[in-house]
Order: structure tokens, then sequence, then C-alpha cells
């Protein structure tokens, strides 16, 4: 039995949640090889292995960049909608000027 079919064995009788919990198990044995022969062959400090830590860096200071930003553009949208309101209701309040007159022909 792996972790996770002991995990699941205790917590439910469902037959097909065991079974996930096997292929959970089977799995992450998998994985867990596939880390090992990674290590042992590329290890931790290898270039592809370093390009690919600063890659997720940017990727976490655009995405931090990108909230932030998205949250102004939604902030600015509330105060021009205020705006707008507000620039409605006065227009609505004020008497309208008499029409123009028709230019001569």
């Amino acid at each position: 039995m792996g972790v996770y079919q002991d995990a699941v064995r205790k917590l439910t009788s469902d037959p097909g949640a065991r079974w996930l919990a096997g292929v959970t198990d089977e799995l992450a044995g998998k994985v867990t090889a596939l880390q090992q022969a990674l290590d042992a062959c590329c290890g931790g400090d290898s270039p592809g292995v370093r390009a690919l830590a600063d890659m997720e860096k940017k990727h976490d200071a655009l995405a931090e960049s990108h909230t932030r930003l998205l949250a102004e553009h939604q902030a600015l949208n509330q105060a021009h909608e205020a705006l707008a309101v507000k620039y409605s209701a006065q227009n609505k309040a004020t008497p309208s000027a008499a029409p123009s007159p028709e230019p001569p022909k």
C-alpha cells in the first residue's frame, strides 16, 4: 500500500476513490524517480535549472505587476464613472442654452 491508498482506505470504502489513490501513489512514485534522475543527471545548479528559476521569478514579478495594474485600472474606471455621473447630474441641473441660430445662406 502507498501513502495515499492508506489514507483513503481509512476515510472511505468507495472502490473508485481507493483505485484513484492507488493511481496517485503510482504517479507519485514516478515523479519521485524522475526527480531523482534529474538531480543525478543535472544537479540543482545546472544552467537549465537556473534559467527555469529565473523565469519563474520573472513570471512572479510580472504577475504582481499585472495584479497591481489591474487594481489601478479598476480604480480609474470607478473614478471615471463617478465623474460621468456627476457631470450628467450637473448638465441636467443647468438649463440648456437657447439653440444657436442657423447660419445665413
